[in-house]
């Protein structure tokens, strides 16, 4: 049975993805580049500055509570509930964001810099999805999702394609730093049962169990949604507010 908290991020997440056709462009890496070009920083350009500051204190909370893409990996979990593979692969997104981050600088000198902002650019009124031919590309994303989930497991587009990750790693990568009072995982392993329902609660794959036996809690791909913590029979798990980097382990 699911938890209070889980009914209740379930129904968040779920519900950003009702609304991503509205949303679809707000969360773009070309409309950045496209209203750079022009001199305008888009909405989604100030989308992307909020998840960057909002970062240093919850890290990769909006991809487990509030990305429209993860609620529908969320979905998709459900036919295809196989591990994703992780390590190495999980390089490539940030490839990938590198490679975007030189396009939007060279946009924005291509365009004289950005002279305006406009949140609703390239969109009709807010609403993303408007023009018909705006949905080939919706669908096109929605493709790349749903095959990677159901052929690399259970939230591959966030290990391994998600352009918004790399930024809320470095996010929470700076907040410890400068020992930002941040969301973070803490545990007592001592309570421990080595049930592993941790691990199988965890949508990410990550190795929980071992984590905790490792004494560090910190891990890129964790989204700090806490399925583990109500998962765990034990409450050897918790989701806090911690300042330290990389060790997040509390005592009996």
């Amino acid at each position: 049975m699911l938890s209070r908290r889980q009914r209740i991020r379930r129904g968040v997440i779920i519900g950003s993805l009702l609304l991503s056709p509205i949303t679809f462009y707000h969360f773009s890496p070309y409309v950045i580049i496209a209203g750079a070009l022009v001199g305008v920083a888009t909405g989604s350009m100030l989308l992307f500055a909020l998840q960057f500051l909002s970062g240093l204190l919850l890290g990769r909370a909006f991809c487990g509570w509030a990305c429209p893409a993860g609620g529908l990996a969320e979905c998709l979990a459900f036919a295809q509930p196989k591990p994703a593979g992780g390590g190495r692969a999980n390089r490539i997104k940030h490839g990938l964001w590198a490679l975007w981050l030189i396009a939007v600088a060279v946009a924005i000198v291509a365009g004289g810099g950005l002279q305006a902002i406009d949140p609703l650019f390239m969109t009709n009124h807010g609403i993303s999805l408007a023009a018909p031919e705006a949905y080939v590309v919706y669908y096109l994303v929605i493709g790349l999702i749903v095959a990677l989930s159901l052929l690399a497991g259970r939230r591959a587009f966030c290990h391994y394609v998600c352009w918004m990750a790399p930024l809320m790693i470095l996010d929470t990568r700076l907040g410890q730093a400068l020992r930002l009072p941040r969301l973070c995982l803490q545990a007592t392993p001592t309570r421990c049962i080595d049930c592993l329902q941790c691990n199988s609660a965890c949508s990410m794959s990550l190795d929980v169990h071992g984590m905790v036996h490792d004494n560090n809690l910190q891990n890129d791909e964790c989204i700090l949604y806490g399925a583990c913590a109500d998962a765990c029979p034990q409450g050897v798990l918790r989701l806090a507010l911690c300042r330290l980097p990389g060790l997040t382990v509390g005592a009996d």
